[in-house]
């Protein structure tokens, strides 16, 4: 079994993710174990709206949208059209929660661990699930977040550690 770590940023783009899936591809010997971990940029501004729903300055429909823009048109580039609106609704409800626990936050003025662990796992979530549909879009023999012994590949998300102790 062949472990593959994929940095977010290399997934930032359909024409990176296409030339992802086309090594993937060319070294489909053994099972292959692909981990994507979210883009830090990303990361951070995630945390940062965090931050600022903390101190009451919340205001998700300006950063996050930009940010699910993006992972929406990535969406749309990577994926025929045929197989996008699982992909997309995926997108969405991840938003929709995250736009949930920053208004908990907001509330509650703390942002509990807990809290900050989910928000930390949404954009390697969404990067590992938009490189598992384009990868099962081509008919390829792949799951998500889970192993098995079959000679396909796996794609799991896993997360950077960007939680300071303190906030």
């Amino acid at each position: 079994m062949k472990l593959i770590n994929i940095e977010g940023e290399l997934l930032s783009t359909a024409v990176n993710i296409q030339k992802i899936i086309e090594y993937l591809n060319k070294n489909q010997d053994n099972p292959i174990v692909v981990t994507v971990a979210g883009d830090e940029a990303v990361e951070k501004t995630f945390k940062e709206i965090a931050v600022d729903a903390v101190n009451n300055s919340f205001d998700y429909t300006e950063k996050t949208i930009l940010i699910e823009n993006d992972f929406l048109q990535l969406a749309r580039n990577i994926i025929p059209i045929t197989q996008q609106s699982s992909v997309l609704s995926f997108i969405k409800q991840r938003f929709n929660g995250f736009e949930d626990l920053c208004k908990g936050i907001q509330l509650l003025g703390q942002a509990p661990l807990k809290t900050l662990e989910e928000i930390r796992k949404i954009p390697s979530t969404l990067l590992a699930y938009v490189l598992y549909k384009s990868i099962s879009s081509k008919q390829q023999d792949v799951s998500y977040g889970e192993i098995d012994e079959r000679n396909s590949i796996h794609v799991i998300p896993c997360f950077h550690n960007i939680i300071p102790n303190k906030m």
